[in-house]
C-alpha cells in the first residue's frame, strides 16, 4: 500500500540525515509542491532565501526533481511523490518542519472536487508539517474550482486558519506571506481576474506531538 518516496540531492550527505526533524530543526524550512519541469517556477520569487534556508521541492515529475537539484544549492532537496497518495499524507516527511509551504496552479489540476476525502488527507498532512505560525499558500490563475465552495471547506477543523484572496487582492496577499514584487508584477501584467489566493496560518495552539524521523526513501 505505502509507495517509496524517490528523492535527490545536490551533495554527497544522506538524506535521511538532512531531513531528519533535528537537523531542520535550526533551519527555515520552505516547501514547494508542484515544481513543474524547470525545478522550481516561484523560488527565484522568494524573499528572504539564505544559508540558513532549506528549500525542498517536490513533484511527481522525475525531470523536474533532478532539475532542482541539478540547478541548485546543496541546501536545496527535491522528492518525487504524489502529494496526495498515502506515502506522502499518512508518513512522517517533513512532520512539525516547514515555516512556509505553497502550491500554485497545482490541487485544482488533480481532477477532484475540493470536499473529497483525498484532501481532506492533504490538508491533515499540511497542518502537521507546519511549525506552529507556519504558512501554506494556494494560488490559482483562472481556476475551475468554485470560490465558494472553498469558503465552505473546513479549514480550522484542520487547525488552520484560512485567509482567501480574490482577483486583484492576490498581489498584496503574495507580497505579506513573502513573495517578491517581481511574481506580484508577472500577475499584474497577467490581469488576474478569476484568480485566487488562500492563505492557511497554522494556529500556534494546535497540538503538536514529537517529531518522527523522516520517512520511506530510496
Amino acid at each position: 500500500m505505502t509507495e517509496n518516496i524517490k528523492a535527490a540531492l545536490a551533495s554527497e550527505e544522506s538524506i535521511e540525515s538532512r531531513l531528519n526533524p533535528e537537523h531542520l530543526s535550526g533551519k527555515k524550512v520552505i516547501l514547494e509542491m508542484g515544481m513543474g519541469p524547470f525545478g522550481s517556477l516561484y523560488r527565484a520569487d522568494i524573499t528572504g532565501l539564505n544559508s540558513n534556508t532549506m528549500f525542498i521541492g517536490v513533484d511527481i515529475n522525475a525531470v523536474a526533481v533532478q532539475n532542482l537539484v541539478r540547478l541548485s544549492s546543496p541546501e536545496v532537496i527535491g522528492l518525487q511523490a504524489d502529494v496526495m497518495s498515502s506515502s506522502f499524507t499518512e508518513g512522517a516527511l517533513l512532520d512539525y518542519s516547514v515555516d512556509l509551504a505553497y502550491a500554485f496552479n497545482l490541487l485544482d489540476a488533480m481532477g477532484r472536487k475540493i470536499n473529497d476525502a483525498e484532501y481532506r488527507k492533504f490538508f491533515t498532512k499540511v497542518a502537521r508539517m507546519l511549525k506552529p505560525g507556519g504558512v501554506f499558500v494556494i494560488g490559482h490563475w483562472y481556476s475551475p474550482w468554485d470560490v465558494s465552495d472553498l469558503k465552505k471547506f473546513p479549514f480550522e477543523s484542520f487547525g488552520l486558519t484560512p485567509s482567501i484572496y480574490e482577483d486583484n487582492e492576490c498581489v498584496a496577499a503574495l507580497k505579506d506571506t513573502g513573495f517578491s514584487d517581481s511574481l506580484a508584477k508577472r500577475m499584474s501584467a497577467n490581469k488576474p481576474i478569476g484568480t485566487f489566493v488562500i492563505v492557511l496560518k497554522k494556529k500556534n495552539g494546535s497540538p503538536l506531538q514529537e517529531p518522527r524521523l523522516s520517512g520511506t526513501l530510496s
